[in-house]
């Protein structure tokens, strides 16, 4: 009778011990993998809110109608530090020129990874349809 309960405790600390080598081995596996595609998709989202931002509060539009970046600029100025942002402001017929650039301050276009979204709105009278590029990269 006593070598059945000796049996179950050299079975469940068996089980213990396969059970505590698989979680290392697993937690050593899980710190060498590195995410290369976490950066990107920060920058990605950031620059979709941003955009969705710039569009909702009608900064967009008032820097066209106004031809002044100075609301646009004021807007990217407050940003994270981390993050550099440069907004273009496309005509519709014409794609390759912007009517308006504005770079965020103490930002540089030199980046090794840059993320770009490009987001369609109205502005002008009568509307006319435009697009703005929304670039960003960390800084």
């Amino acid at each position: 009778m006593n070598n059945k309960g000796f049996v179950i405790s050299i079975d469940a600390m068996l089980a213990l011990s396969v059970m505590l080598v698989l979680f290392i081995a697993a937690a050593f596996y899980l710190a060498q993998v590195k995410s290369s595609a976490t950066p990107s998709l920060f920058l990605k989202e950031f620059s979709m809110d941003t955009g969705m931002v710039l569009e909702k509060t009608s900064l967009l539009k008032n820097a066209i109608e106004k031809n002044s970046s100075t609301e646009l600029s004021s807007f990217l100025n407050k940003l994270p530090k981390n993050v550099c942002l440069e907004v273009s402001i496309f005509n519709k017929d014409n794609l390759e020129s912007a009517e308006i650039t504005v770079l965020k301050s103490g930002c540089n276009a030199d980046y090794s990874e840059k993320t770009s979204i490009k987001r369609g709105f109205l502005a002008g009278s009568p509307p006319e349809f435009y697009i703005a590029r929304i670039s960003a990269w960390h800084g």
